[in-house]
């Protein structure tokens, strides 16, 4: 799919990106590419990057790196969590593509 050169840029950073990722980001992310772009795709998965970084130093997930967060804590997650990380977001100018 990557048709630009931009797009193979992203595509080549996407694929070293998931290599840290949890298992079903990476299955997300292999789900959409035939419907999303290397470049969306990369968007989406530096948001989740930046989303589960976050729960790490919130500690509402206890592991040491993102790729051994489980799922259960996303299932688990309380509104208001997802809430307190948008408004960090917003606080500290992170730019995320949603």
């Amino acid at each position: 799919m990557a048709n630009t050169r931009q797009h193979q840029v992203h595509e080549q950073k996407l694929e070293q990106l998931v290599q840290f990722m949890p298992f079903y980001i990476v299955e997300y992310g292999d789900n959409k590419l035939d419907i999303r772009s290397p470049s969306t795709l990369l968007n989406y998965v530096l948001d989740y990057k930046l989303f589960l970084e976050w729960q790490i130093a919130e500690g509402i997930a206890d592991q040491e790196n993102i790729m051994n967060i489980p799922l259960l804590v996303l299932e688990k997650l309380k509104l208001i969590e997802a809430h307190s990380f948008i408004m960090t977001a917003n606080l500290t100018s992170i730019k995320m593509s949603c």
